[in-house]
């Protein structure tokens, strides 16, 4: 209490009623995998594919030293799930071992002595496309014009410029124009690393001259993409995690690692595919016998899609994961968590030729009942998810739009309601809980959340004595429990014709 100790007219704020609860973002995609360059196992949020390229470099397929070199899956499946209506996502690069920055050492040509060591920013051969020149200014020949280049091959004649850098100090690194300082606080490409001061520079004034030594690392493992998802527990939200690299691999063994990860975190939902080629028995079995996880914190779908290859224009077969996952965050975003992102609407997949295989109204029968979300192909529907369900063998957790329900309730108030700890447990700190929370969900209920035609029916918030007793308090426990109703889909739906009989 402040202290009054002559007249005067006092001004104090106050906290008084609920808190408002915001609803965390629930459309934001993971993708963990082999990219052409970028930091390794470090989350980096995209808000669109030039964000993705400008770190991580583009789609490529290429041989180069008598190696085949490709980065692929990755990018084309962040395409498939911007085209189909998601926004934002993590990228996350991983690899197994090994891999060399390229580099090159200037130095004065003379002595020689090192002057500085330009660096590609990580690990690839990536580095060896890189060229650069340095040269004088033509309006102060005291310093210094630096240009970075980019190559389509290392050893290509043709180059296009990256970067640009005028008037640089090569010698005062107390200058806010000093070589290293400029470049290594804008460039995406390289880093700068002093070894001396240098004012005169000999052999690679005015030489285009490359990076070199650049090396690839070896191809990521299960392993790695366990790293690379725990790399993304700074994000503080709700993921949707895929791991396109590994879309065919018949062991599942990344699969389940995708599983274990969304189990671990809570607020995580892995979207997986069954390996292509397979007939509707092979894919329950890979479901029933090769995954093998009850959880409700994933999704398998099947089939595999036809997509054209943006670097032959070839039709080629390529996991659905980024279609049905950027079907989520549409869903999410036009309606809302709790809708299932399927149907002819919502479920709608863009961007692809065809499917791998169409399922009959038989063998969507057969994987169906099996946790295998199936995709479809007709004339009533178009090309559509048309499954909703986990992986969860338990009735309460079947439905996609459950889990994802709850997962955005249950993150939604942890974010909010941390004021509470050491709130003294009475009454008063009770009913503002109870208030905070019915006041997020009456919101939600008005959106069309929950099932129910009142809010008593939608919802329950009970935080008082009754759930409270001495006991409780006294273990210094405060207890708020909350009821839901959420909706259900129609799965089945049944028209029952009749003859209506004539009245007399």
């Amino acid at each position: 209490m402040a202290e009054y100790l002559s007249p005067g007219v006092f001004i104090q704020e106050r906290i008084e009623g609920a808190r408002p609860i915001a609803g965390v973002a629930t459309s934001v995609a993971s993708f963990v995998g082999k990219t052409e360059r970028g930091p390794k196992e470090e989350a980096v949020l995209c808000s669109g594919y030039n964000d993705y390229e400008r770190v991580f470099g583009g789609m490529k397929k290429f041989q180069f030293g008598g190696s085949e070199y490709e980065y692929f899956n990755m990018p084309l499946a962040i395409q498939s799930f911007i085209k189909n209506g998601g926004v934002r996502f993590y990228a996350v690069r991983v690899f197994d071992a090994g891999g060399a920055v390229a580099e090159y050492t200037i130095n004065d040509g003379a002595t020689p002595v090192d002057k500085f060591t330009i660096k590609a920013k990580n690990e690839g051969i990536w580095g060896n496309r890189l060229a650069f020149t340095l040269k004088k200014n033509l309006a102060d020949d005291s310093k210094w014009d630096f240009t970075l280049f980019y190559k389509e091959l290392p050893d290509d004649a043709d180059s296009v410029v990256l970067e640009t850098y005028e008037a640089l100090s090569l010698s005062d690194p107390t200058s806010k124009y000093y070589f290293p300082t400029v470049v290594n606080g804008s460039s995406n490409y390289v880093e700068i690393v002093a070894e001396t001061d240098a004012d005169d520079l000999a052999a690679e004034i005015d030489t285009e001259t490359n990076l070199a030594d650049g090396t690839e690392p070896t191809d990521p493992t299960a392993i790695n993409i366990e790293d690379g998802l725990e790399a993304l527990d700074v994000v503080n939200g709700m993921l949707m995690s895929m791991a396109p690299d590994f879309w065919d691999e018949v062991d599942g063994a990344v699969a389940k690692v995708l599983i274990d990860d969304a189990d671990r975190d809570m607020y995580r939902f892995a979207i997986l595919n069954v390996p292509k080629g397979k007939t509707p028995q092979e894919a329950q079995t890979h479901m029933t016998t090769t995954i093998n996880k009850n959880s409700k914190r994933y999704a398998m779908y099947y089939p595999n899609v036809k997509v054209l290859d943006p670097l032959t224009a070839q039709s080629i077969v390529f996991t659905p994961v980024g279609h049905v996952g950027g079907c989520y965050a549409r869903t999410d975003i036009n309606r809302n968590v709790a809708k299932a992102p399927a149907g002819i609407t919502d479920g709608a997949l863009r961007s692809i030729l065809k499917l791998e295989r169409t399922l009959k109204k038989s063998e969507r029968d057969s994987v169906y009942p099996y946790r295998v979300n199936p995709l479809v192909d007709e004339p009533q529907t178009g090309t559509a998810v048309w499954g909703c369900r986990t992986g969860s063998l338990d009735p309460a957790w079947r439905y996609i739009q459950i889990t994802r329900l709850f997962q955005f309730l249950e993150k939604s108030t942890f974010e909010a309601t941390h004021w509470v700890c050491f709130e003294n447990n009475n009454p008063s700190t009770r009913l503002r809980v109870k208030l905070q929370m019915e006041g997020f969900l009456l919101n939600l209920f008005n959106e069309g959340y929950f099932a129910g035609a009142s809010p008593a029916e939608a919802f329950q918030v009970v935080c008082d004595k009754s759930n409270n007793p001495q006991t409780a308090i006294d273990a210094g426990l405060l207890y708020c429990d909350i009821a839901v109703s959420p909706e259900k889909p129609s799965e089945f739906v049944v028209f029952r014709f009749s003859q209506k009989r004539k009245t007399a």
